[in-house]
């Protein structure tokens, strides 16, 4: 009986990610709608063919993509920061909008911590950031 329950339970997660999905062209489209909107300035991304968003930023832009993400029509679910480091506030700004309620996001790629100046202060976000997550019942995964 356990064993069902664990399927069932498999079964509804992969269903909750399946109503997440959106298409290459649906969170292209409403990142340019929201970037437009809110008057941004002209933040670049690319796109993988597996939905991966990677930004292309400055850090004048890192509070720009953070209200982006915060947005109720955000399609943004997978999001490749690598290579890029955010900085302590960068972080700060980004785990609080992953919080937030209408954030979509369950899948994050950050940027090599080992090779980052400001390492130890991003682990303790990044920490802090999967406890709280943990709490609200949320799952992201975090790479």
């Amino acid at each position: 009986m356990g064993k069902r329950r664990e399927e069932e339970g498999k079964e509804e997660e992969q269903e909750e990610e399946q109503k997440q999905e959106f298409s290459l062209e649906e969170i292209k489209e409403s990142t340019e709608r929201i970037e437009k909107e809110k008057g941004f300035l002209d933040i670049h991304f690319d796109i993988d063919s597996k939905g991966w968003v990677r930004f292309h930023y400055t850090k004048e832009q890192i509070d720009q993509i953070a209200e982006l993400l915060k947005d109720k029509n955000c399609k943004v679910i997978k999001i490749d920061f690598e290579g890029k480091d955010l900085g302590p506030e960068g972080a700060t700004l980004i785990a609080d909008a992953l919080k937030d309620k209408n954030c979509k996001v369950t899948k994050i790629k950050l940027f090599n911590l080992e090779d980052s100046d400001s390492c130890f202060e991003e682990k303790v976000i990044l920490e802090k950031l999967r406890k709280e997550l943990k709490e609200q019942g949320r799952k992201m995964e975090i790479e």
